[in-house]
């Protein structure tokens, strides 16, 4: 009835009753604060803890117990007996052997990265064939002199050696031709190395101060070491040029530590380094054998006489040169001089025995 109402008043005299829009009316600041104080973190209640106690009788010998627990029997129980079961575990260290480490596991996995260093994985393919394919003729002079050393080292050769064997005049000649090709090509090699640097130097975007300056020091510094060791004696030469490429292989793997060059260039110099590092000492010890320490193994011509090849030793006497003479006449004397050594200690020796002899008498 109410609703009907006010509806025809309001159908009666629209003009009269406005509507008044609806707003929003902010709060007062008195109640600010108290809304604010709700929201703000409350205290929690501080916790509660019990205390529990002890009887004063607690942890005392209880005497009649014992007593009536040690007039009790034992009970046998022969269904949990079994064959497998034992106390001995309980009483005594068990008897099974530990499981010793197994060495194996780490032998495979140190021989597993000395093979990925060999194996050059990482290094691209063409300069991993390009380089091992560099120290080919390095390891052909050295092959080469080692051969000539022990071939200059043999007067004769009996039996199927014969076909192996060339003369010293030949084997002199080849030795000749050799020694420079590998103390050149040496040389070519280690200025290569420092030329490396250069080119990743002029490929280089932003580089560093450092980093220009070592690399331009390396590309500078290599071919000045390297070339004026063709100057030097042989065996002198080589050592140096082994010592040049040692010290180059220890730069090359700052760099590739540094981020100056590939990550993979610190494996790729240690595996040519060391075949070049050999291929050095192979030479070495052919030089040594041509200088006469291979041990004693030239025959003289007085042995060879004894041996009753009368054909060698007419071959050795038209072709020996002043030098092999020179080496006869001193193992001529030097025998002669143990000769003579020999027989001055067995004389003393035999003086003493008669002393002694006398002596006793």
């Amino acid at each position: 009835m109410f609703r009907s109402a006010s509806t025809g008043l309001r159908r009666a005299t629209p003009g009269l009753i406005r509507h008044q829009p609806v707003t929003a009316r902010p709060s007062p600041s008195w109640q600010l604060p108290i809304r604010n104080s709700l929201n703000a973190p409350r205290l929690a209640k501080p916790l509660g803890f019990r205390v529990y106690t002890a009887e004063a009788g607690f942890g005392k010998r209880d005497k009649k117990l014992e007593e009536e627990m040690a007039k009790k029997k034992l009970q046998s129980n022969p269904s949990e007996v079994s064959t497998t079961s034992s106390v001995r575990p309980l009483m005594e260290h068990s008897q099974n052997p530990e499981p010793m480490p197994d060495m194996s596991e780490s032998l495979k996995h140190d021989i597993n990265i000395i093979v990925d260093t060999v194996a050059l994985r990482s290094v691209p393919k063409e300069a991993h064939l390009l380089g091992l394919a560099g120290t080919l003729p390095y390891l052909a002079t050295s092959i080469t002199t080692l051969y000539l050393g022990w071939d200059l080292n043999q007067t004769w050769a009996p039996g199927v050696t014969n076909m192996f064997m060339l003369t010293h005049d030949h084997a002199h000649q080849l030795l000749t031709f050799l020694e420079p090709i590998q103390l050149g090509y040496g040389a070519v090699i280690i200025s290569f190395l420092g030329a490396i640097h250069w080119g990743m130097q002029f490929n280089e975007h932003n580089p560093t101060k450092e980093q220009t300056r070592f690399r331009y020091a390396m590309g500078v510094i290599s071919p000045a070491v390297a070339w004026p060791t063709i100057l030097m004696p042989f065996e002198y030469a080589l050592m140096s040029q082994m010592m040049a490429f040692t010290l180059l292989y220890f730069a090359d793997t700052t760099a590739s530590t540094k981020a100056w060059a590939p990550a993979w260039y610190g494996n790729y110099r240690f595996v040519l380094t060391f075949v070049v590092c050999t291929a050095i000492v192979l030479s070495l010890v052919g030089r040594q054998k041509i200088a006469g320490g291979g041990g004693g193994s030239v025959l003289s011509g007085d042995e060879i006489k004894k041996r009753g090849d009368m054909g060698a030793y007419n071959a050795y006497s038209e072709k020996k040169s002043p030098k092999w003479e020179r080496i006869e006449k001193e193992e001529v004397e030097k025998r002669k001089k143990e000769e003579v050594e020999k027989r001055k200690k067995e004389e003393e020796a035999a003086a003493a025995k008669e002393v002694a002899k006398e002596a006793e008498k």
